[in-house]
């Protein structure tokens, strides 16, 4: 890792010098392009360090990926950094690569204002928020000021976007303030949960008497009450005229029951 640091701060001060160098002389690519013999010159990349050797810092309300309007190139602030997501030629030779650092140091100044020095234009960028939610940016460069637009494509936190317009003054407040604001989080339904199971109370069934019960002894040292004959009334038949009924007897002589003769 701090090789590769090395190397990249070694390409940013060739950087420095190189491009100056080439325009002192008088020459510039697309001239040197046209000499006989010369042939087209061959783009490099830029001396620009990569995504990976800048730490980022703190994140920020402007965090996301933006367009140069200017130039038609898309870029993305991260965390207190700026690296190309799209390529795009810088200075007729340098090819500005995705994932190189084009500004560093980038942070917050003020209300909707923010700063980062501009390493292929090598010098201190200022960017402030407008109303329709652009970034307009002026860089004091080495070769002299250059004025650019950062047009929003998608931001991390709309939200908090939107919150840092209305601390500039410069769109309505936002219902939070404070803290960024926060994406509610996926729905979830509600785990099933089965109601507690309840056992019915127990109910004894109604106590009844079993058919042809036995009556009930009386308790012990008493005497039953003593049985009372039944007088059951014997009616005579009517005589209809018909043969006298008799009480048969057995008969030996016909061995068989009837009344006596």
């Amino acid at each position: 890792m701090q090789m590769v640091q090395r190397f990249d701060r070694l390409r940013v001060r060739l950087f420095r010098f190189a491009v100056p160098a080439l325009l002192l002389v008088g020459i510039s690519p697309l001239e040197a392009a046209s000499i006989p013999g010369v042939g087209e010159v061959p783009e490099i990349p830029a001396f620009l360090p990569t995504m990976e050797t800048v730490a980022a810092t703190q994140p920020l309300p402007v965090d996301g990926t933006w367009r140069i309007r200017e130039i038609a190139k898309t870029v993305r602030i991260d965390r207190g950094r700026i690296y190309a997501v799209d390529s795009w030629t810088h200075m007729f030779v340098l090819q500005v690569q995705p994932g190189m650092v084009v500004v560093k140091d980038f942070q917050a100044t003020g209300p909707g204002e923010y700063a980062g020095f501009d390493l292929p234009l090598q010098g201190t960028g200022t960017y402030k928020l407008t109303k329709d939610r652009t970034l307009s940016v002026f860089v004091q460069g080495l070769l002299g000021p250059v004025r650019l637009t950062l047009m929003p494509l998608q931001l991390d936190n709309p939200l908090w976007l939107d919150q840092a317009l209305a601390e500039a003054g410069l769109a309505p407040a936002s219902p939070a303030y404070g803290q960024p604001v926060q994406q509610p989080p996926a729905y979830q339904p509600p785990a099933y949960q089965p109601p507690a199971y309840q056992p019915p109370a127990y109910q004894p069934p109604p106590q009844q008497a079993p058919p042809n019960a036995p009556p009930a002894y009386p308790p012990p040292g008493q005497q039953p009450p003593a049985a009372q004959p039944v007088q059951m009334p014997i009616t005579p038949p009517a005589d209809d005229g018909g043969p006298a009924v008799c009480e048969p007897v057995y008969r030996p002589e016909t061995d068989d029951f009837g009344c006596p003769r």
